[in-house]
């Protein structure tokens, strides 16, 4: 057998490439030499040196997750949660809390205590059981039992319950609703969208919005009414006084919140 005496070529990584390509019919690789990178290198900076605007590189955006205010159905301790889940535990008693949202429609179940939100429908009604939760809206019936929103209770449209029955640091009246109040009540913020009568007080601040109505008597010490509200009620607004300093009545005036919002 005689041995191949051929001449030898040295082939390099570059030469084969340009022939697999050349021999596989797509191109399917970028070839780029050092002399196109020095191009580019040159390019951006004669721009750079003209003062034409570059491109601005984009940055994905960091969505921050919610912070709810939670109060412990257990011990009554209020502490801040981020983002959202079916449970937590208090961080001062340790009692584990569910935080689901509950919908009821048609008669309501025994019990229902949740760190959640619970909705009572228009065709839900509750006589006799209990529902405590965060926030509580009510668009159906309360006869009888107990109702009570740590934090916001709203009351809807068609929606009917006893004045005596409503427990709840904020209230909040929704756009098309209307109620008549004969008792005292007081809350921590009001929030009025639709009608409401009252003999009020609140420690926070009373919001009338665009399209509500407030009539009856008010104290509190913050008072907004937005542009498109009515204001139609007696109405004291004046500052906090400490009890171991009274301000004189200039100061008390001066502190006292009342906006009317365009």
């Amino acid at each position: 057998m005689m041995a191949y005496r051929g001449k030898t070529r040295l082939v390099d990584g570059f030469t084969t490439l340009r022939a697999t390509q050349r021999h596989g019919g797509e191109r399917k690789y970028s070839i780029r030499s050092e002399s196109d990178d020095a191009a580019k290198t040159d390019k951006e900076s004669a721009a750079s040196k003209s003062g034409a605007p570059q491109p601005r590189k984009s940055f994905g955006r960091t969505v921050m997750p919610t912070q709810n205010e939670i109060v412990c159905y257990a011990c009554g301790f209020e502490f801040v949660m981020r983002g959202r889940a079916e449970s937590t535990q208090c961080p001062k008693c340790g009692a584990r809390l569910s935080l689901k949202d509950e919908t009821v429609t048609g008669a309501c179940p025994d019990e229902i205590i949740t760190a959640g939100k619970v909705r009572l429908t228009k065709s839900a009604i509750l006589d006799g059981g209990q529902i405590t939760a965060n926030d509580i809206i009510v668009e159906g019936t309360v006869k009888s039992g107990t109702l009570r929103a740590y934090q916001t209770l709203e009351l809807g449209p068609g929606a009917a319950i006893p004045e005596d029955m409503i427990q709840t640091k904020n209230l909040r009246i929704a756009a098309e609703a209307s109620f008549d109040f004969a008792r005292d009540l007081e809350f921590h913020d009001v929030d009025v969208f639709g009608e409401l009568k009252a003999n009020l007080k609140a420690t926070g601040r009373v919001v009338v919005h665009a399209g509500g109505h407030l009539l009856g008597k008010l104290e509190s010490e913050h008072l907004i009414v937005e542009d498109g509200a009515g204001l139609n009620a007696d109405v004291i607004v004046q500052a906090h006084k400490d009890e171991e300093e009274e301000p004189d009545s200039e100061d008390a005036s001066s502190e006292a919140d009342i906006r009317k919002t365009a």
